[in-house]
């Protein structure tokens, strides 16, 4: 080979390697870009070894849990049902006013005791024995003289509602009356009626309101044996303790 021929194929083979490493630089770069954008390969799962547990992945629930709910009340229950009054003894006081003659006002006070028998779940009705007085009092120059009175009688009570303290309550019955007059001792009897109304502090004790008219025959003139029916009244307010 000439040495001018070997010159020349020197650069020849020079420029076609380094177009070769340039192809496969070009190449490896497109491989190496084409794997840093592909989508990482799922790894396959690794069986368990034994020995191990397995550790459990709570899946989500498709369907949200209903929370928990309290129960509906039973407004018909024992719980909102308010205890009532029973069958049994009761005993009572009572204070107030009474009139004999008209504007002749009189400090009444008496007592009273029975039983009442519970007929419904807001009802009761019973009997009562009483006694009592209006005291003595002036009514500008006249005398009103004291009266004491006893009673026999029935009597009923009224519940205004299951939940309800308040309650009604009528009485009505037979009553005796003495008086220390100008005339002497004078006796009258009659009949009585009242109305009222009252609240249960507690199953046991309760407080009311209440007014009576008494009805009574005495004499027109004392001259004769002519009558009229005459009327006294007593509003008082009392506390009644029951057993």
């Amino acid at each position: 080979m000439k040495k001018n021929s070997l010159a020349a194929l020197v650069p020849l083979l020079l420029l076609t390697a380094g177009a070769a490493d340039a192809q496969s630089i070009s190449k490896g770069w497109a491989a190496y870009r084409a794997q840093q954008t592909a989508p990482p390969a799922a790894t396959p799962a690794q069986p368990p070894v034994a020995g191990e547990t397995t550790p459990q992945v709570a899946s989500a629930s498709l369907v949200a849990p209903t929370p928990a709910t309290a129960p509906a009340p039973q407004w018909g229950g024992p719980s909102s049902k308010r205890e009532q009054p029973q069958s049994g003894f009761f005993v009572g006081v009572q204070g107030g006013a009474g009139w004999v003659y008209e504007d002749a006002d009189q400090r009444a006070v008496s007592a009273s005791a029975g039983y009442r028998w519970q007929i419904q779940d807001f009802a009761q009705v019973g009997i009562e024995l009483g006694a009592g007085k209006l005291r003595e009092t002036h009514d500008k120059d006249f005398l009103v003289p004291e009266v004491r009175f006893t009673n026999i009688g029935a009597n009923a009570r009224f519940s205004f509602g299951r939940n309800s303290a308040w309650f009604g309550t009528v009485r009505a019955g037979y009553w005796r009356a003495k008086s220390d007059d100008y005339w002497g001792k004078v006796s009258t009897d009659g009949l009585y009626g009242g109305v009222g109304v009252g609240v249960d502090v507690s199953r046991h004790f309760n407080l009311q309101l209440m007014y009576t008219g008494y009805l009574y025959s005495a004499d027109y003139n004392y001259n004769d044996e002519e009558y009229e029916v005459n009327g006294a009244d007593t509003l008082t307010l009392g506390a009644e303790v029951r057993f």
